[in-house]
């Protein structure tokens, strides 16, 4: 019964993964024009990112500030937004944290409470959900172009 529930949920997962891809496909070919410092954000208003080839990001306030709560605030001068990330491989789903070895960091921080020295460069689907569920607009996610 313990390895039914399991694959249930893998397939869930794969599931919620597939819609949300579904549903960001216009924007999986844009980029973010820019990224702020979370320490540079107020709480009080949404933050728009533009993107490279149309539209923006727009960071919901509550967002913002459950991740400021959530990570300490040494960590806020650290951490760019949006956290961007690259589908590297889709199948299994990977994806390559873009920005450099802090915001790897702040990525694990934020899924394990731990700040990792040398954290992986890359998250899978269950781990990108994670994060997806608990800071919805603040993920921007994009194809590796080559």
């Amino acid at each position: 019964m313990d390895n039914r529930v399991k694959e249930v949920e893998k397939e869930l997962l794969k599931s919620l993964t597939e819609l949300f891809f579904t549903h960001q496909i216009n924007q999986l070919y844009n980029e973010p024009l820019k990224y702020i410092k979370l320490s540079d954000i107020s709480e009080e208003e949404n933050v728009q990112i533009p993107l490279s080839k149309h539209g923006k990001i727009i960071m919901r306030n509550e967002d913002i500030k459950r991740l400021k709560e959530d990570i300490p605030q040494y960590l806020h001068d650290k951490t760019s937004l949006p956290l961007h990330l690259k589908i590297i491989s889709t199948g299994p789903i990977k994806l390559s944290i873009e920005g450099g070895i802090w915001q790897s960091r702040i990525i694990y921080y934020i899924l394990n409470g731990k700040l990792l020295a040398k954290p992986r460069e890359t998250i899978e689907s269950e781990e990108f959900l994670k994060i997806l569920r608990k800071y919805p607009t603040l993920i921007h996610v994009s194809l590796v172009q080559r």
